[in-house]
């Protein structure tokens, strides 16, 4: 964030210089990405240790699917973002701003933190 930072993001477009904006996305990109997984990876954390409490059946399977569900929507979004935004990562098309589209963004939203999307 702090690289996205000095190189004009949080400044308004028109006092950002063309060159700068394909260094912004590809830092915001690693931002975006990281985040996803650490959260799902800190709430696989907190569900291992929910594990080490419970001996019953059910809640260990519902914890167990928890985990695997979190699992699934960091792999699901990684690959999305990194097969969508290409264009930004390899730098053919830095100016391309439709990585993921609302929907999707949405989506993966109310699946990594649970916050409903507004409609």
């Amino acid at each position: 964030m702090v690289a996205a930072i000095a190189h004009g993001f949080g400044r308004h477009n028109v006092d950002i210089p063309a060159a700068e904006e394909p260094l912004i996305k590809v830092y915001l990109l690693g931002i975006y990405m990281s985040g996803v997984a650490a959260s799902c990876f800190a709430r696989i954390s907190i569900a291992c240790l929910l594990l080490r409490f419970t001996t019953h059946r059910w809640w260990r399977i519902l914890i167990w699917a928890t985990m695997a569900l979190q699992v699934v929507t960091v792999i699901t979004y990684e690959v999305s973002q990194l097969v969508q935004c290409e264009s930004v990562l390899t730098k053919i098309n830095p100016h391309d701003s439709r990585c993921l589209p609302p929907k999707q963004v949405m989506a993966f939203t109310f699946l990594s933190f649970g916050k409903h999307p507004q409609t």
